[in-house]
C-alpha cells in the first residue's frame, strides 16, 4: 500500500516458526504469500535522520515461488520508497508514515545518493503475510531474519491486543524496537557484520 498516514505496530519474538505458523492456521488466517525483502536505510552525512529517529528506506520484494527455489529468480520485483518519523507516548511503535511505490528500486537507491544520501544499514527477511477473519484491518506478518523469527502485528490497539492475546502474548512481550536496534543487540551472537543484517548467500 502506498500513501501517508499513521503506522501502529508491536513486534513480537517468536521461538519456533513452524509452531506460530500452526497457531495462525488454528485461527483460520489466510497467508496472503511469501516474499523475500530487501532493505536498504539511507540518511546523511552527519546522520541527521537517525538523530531524530527518523527513517529513510528502500525495500525490494520479490515473491518466493514454492517448490522451485526460495526466491523467484529477479521476476515480480517490486520496490518501495518510504518515509518515517516517530509519534511518542505509546506502548506501542506509531509512526508517521509516508510510501510511494517506485521503479527499479535500484535506480531508487541511485536518485538518494545523487541528492547526498548514505546508504547505513542493509537488512533482509523473508516475510509471509496474514489477515485474520473478525480483524480485517489488522495485518500479521510473519518474519523470519537472520536473528531469528519475529510476528509484527499492525493495525488498530485494539485488534493487535486481541490477535496477540490469541497467539498466546501479552503487553509485557511486546517489541518497539526497530529491526536495526534488535540487530545491534543480537549481531555479535549472530556473528554478524556491522551495518548488514543479511542471510548467507548460500542460504538465498
Amino acid at each position: 500500500m502506498t500513501g501517508a498516514g499513521l503506522e501502529i505496530e508491536i513486534k513480537l519474538r517468536v521461538e519456533d516458526g513452524a509452531e506460530m505458523a500452526r497457531r495462525l492456521r488454528r485461527l483460520g488466517a489466510r497467508s496472503l504469500g511469501r516474499v523475500h525483502e530487501r532493505n536498504t536505510l539511507f540518511d546523511t552525512e552527519d546522520h541527521s535522520l537517525g538523530h531524530s529517529r527518523r527513517v529513510l528506506r528502500v525495500r525490494s520484494t520479490e515473491k518466493v515461488r514454492v517448490g522451485k527455489s526460495r526466491r523467484g529468480r529477479g521476476r515480480d520485483v517490486k520496490g518501495l520508497l518510504t518515509y518515517k518519523s516517530p509519534v511518542e507516548g505509546s506502548r506501542y511503535k506509531v509512526r508517521k508514515e509516508i510510501e510511494v511505490t517506485v521503479g527499479p528500486p535500484e535506480q531508487a537507491e541511485r536518485i538518494l545518493e545523487g541528492l547526498g544520501f548514505r546508504p547505513w544499514f542493509r537488512y533482509e527477511k523473508f516475510r509471509t503475510t496474514y489477515r485474520v477473519p473478525g480483524l480485517a484491518r489488522l495485518v500479521i506478518e510473519l518474519d523470519e531474519t537472520p536473528i531469528g523469527v519475529f510476528l509484527e502485528l499492525e493495525g488498530q490497539p485494539g485488534s493487535i491486543d486481541r490477535a496477540a492475546e490469541r497467539l498466546g502474548y501479552g503487553p509485557g512481550d511486546y517489541l518497539r524496537e526497530s529491526y536495526y536496534e534488535l540487530f545491534e543487540r543480537e549481531r555479535e551472537r549472530a556473528g554478524l557484520e556491522r551495518g548488514r543484517m543479511l542471510f548467507p548467500e548460500k542460504n538465498k
